[in-house]
């Protein structure tokens, strides 16, 4: 597996080369315990294997908390059905096996749109259920609407496109 990555000095280099060296050993560890039946999934390396956990953290992730209650609350609102004792849910589920899922989907690096990313699995999700087909959406139209032409993507609330979203599935038959 060759990333072709250029460091801004040697210092940062071998500082990558630990990362990758852990990362590596968290890989083996972790498949070994898949190859032992203790895990349900195996892993690999990636492009992000030269990073340390905090560098992934702060690249990665940057979920904007949601201060609109109404559309939280008007989520909530629309849930249906309750579990009981007579619809218990299962000790597990591979939505996988039912075909409600694409395959992943790289966000590449610091970009702030995993809200978008996340919006599209689960919406690709609800749509394969609803309608019996599975189609691929676009996370770039979900960062396309950004409503902040000076300031381009810095996140943007999930339930907010996540609102947006139910509208669109639920006025068109996609």
């Amino acid at each position: 597996m060759s990333q072709r990555k250029i460091y801004r000095s040697k210092t940062n280099e071998t500082k990558a080369f630990q990362n990758f060296q852990k990362n590596l050993q968290n890989v083996e560890k972790l498949n070994q315990k898949f190859q032992q039946g203790v895990l349900s999934f195996k892993t690999k390396l990636n492009h992000l294997s030269d990073l340390s956990h905090n560098e992934k953290l702060s690249s990665l992730t940057g979920l904007i908390k949601n201060e609109n209650k109404t559309v939280l609350r008007n989520m909530r609102h629309r849930r249906r059905g309750r579990v009981t004792s007579r619809n218990l849910l299962p000790n597990s589920l591979d939505y996988r096996k039912l075909g409600y899922v694409t395959e992943v989907s790289d966000q590449g690096f610091i970009c702030s749109c995993c809200y978008a990313f996340s919006a599209q699995a689960a919406l690709e999700g609800a749509i394969a259920k609803k309608y019996g087909v599975l189609k691929k959406l676009s996370p770039q139209n979900l960062v396309d609407c950004n409503y902040d032409p000076i300031n381009g993507n810095w996140g943007c609330y999930v339930s907010v496109v996540f609102g947006l979203s139910v509208r669109f599935t639920s006025a068109t038959s996609v």
